[in-house]
């Protein structure tokens, strides 16, 4: 085994362990919150509460995962994704019960566009209107970045990588028309805005993808606007798509000759 496998053979075993560990906590999360709900452990409902609002493909598992790998945060997923005919109060309720008392914060994410299944569900009146509530926006200033990786998530179907190795396939390149492109960066433009406009009376944090990967300080920051104790975060899941947008992408240079001059051409300034 020469030296390269090996660092790859090193990194697959810290991923896995990563991984059961992070697997064992949850479970034990688990088991310690339904003591709570039956009576067994005492609980409380003193805690920040938090919603992250964001769009697919722009950091959430990322950001959730590291979250819970805090022993005194619990992130949940995408809530309101459908509503399958329950009520909005319901699923607060259930999110935001009582809790065991080493629980500082608690709160799940949520994107612009859900629920899927129920546009005129009253999901937005009910968040909107919650005292306390703090937002983390999460964004990502490469919008492209964002749509080519859904594409190729929904080409593939492989939506999280927690790196655990492998056979390493070739992936597919994706193609995009000039007007579909111009719209959705509108779309995108409008649902930030309107995240924005929807949360302007609530204490907000915006986060950046970019800042999030590559930068180490972002959830010791995310700690402190969520008022819990400083406690080092990890995360098994990594970056899918690393690779220059012009090898994701078959008409890239016919696009970024499109978009010279416009608001989105540094979208295309990719490494």
């Amino acid at each position: 085994m020469n030296m390269l496998e090996r660092v790859r053979t090193e990194v697959r075993r810290v991923d896995s362990w990563r991984s059961v560990r992070q697997l064992l906590a949850a479970s034990v999360r688990y088991c310690e919150d339904r003591a709570v709900v039956k009576g067994f452990l005492p609980g409380q409902s003193q805690y920040r509460k938090f919603v992250v609002v964001s769009r697919a493909r722009t950091g959430s598992n990322l950001l959730i995962s590291l979250l819970n790998s805090h022993p005194r945060v619990d992130a949940r997923g995408e809530l309101f994704r459908r509503m399958n005919g329950q009520s909005v109060e319901s699923r607060l309720d259930e999110v935001f019960r009582r809790r065991p008392r080493r629980i500082e914060a608690v709160g799940f994410k949520i994107f612009y566009y859900h629920p899927l299944d129920d546009q005129r569900s009253p999901v937005w009146g009910p968040l909107c209107g919650m005292d306390g509530l703090c937002v983390l926006h999460l964004r990502r200033r490469n919008v492209l970045r964002t749509l080519t990786s859904r594409k190729l998530a929904g080409s593939t179907d492989i939506w999280l990588d927690r790196g655990r190795g492998g056979s390493a396939k070739a992936k597919p390149t994706v193609r995009f028309s000039v007007r579909g492109l111009e719209a959705a960066f509108e779309q995108n433009e409008a649902w930030e805005a309107s995240c924005d406009e929807r949360f302007r009376n609530h204490e907000m944090m915006e986060i950046y993808y970019e800042d999030l990967v590559n930068g180490r300080d972002v959830p010791e920051h995310v700690a402190h606007f969520l008022g819990v104790r400083p406690h080092a975060m990890s995360t098994a899941l990594r970056q899918q798509n690393p690779e220059p947008l012009a090898a994701l992408m078959s008409n890239f240079e016919e696009l970024r000759l499109h978009f010279q001059g416009s608001r989105w051409a540094t979208f295309f300034d990719d490494g």
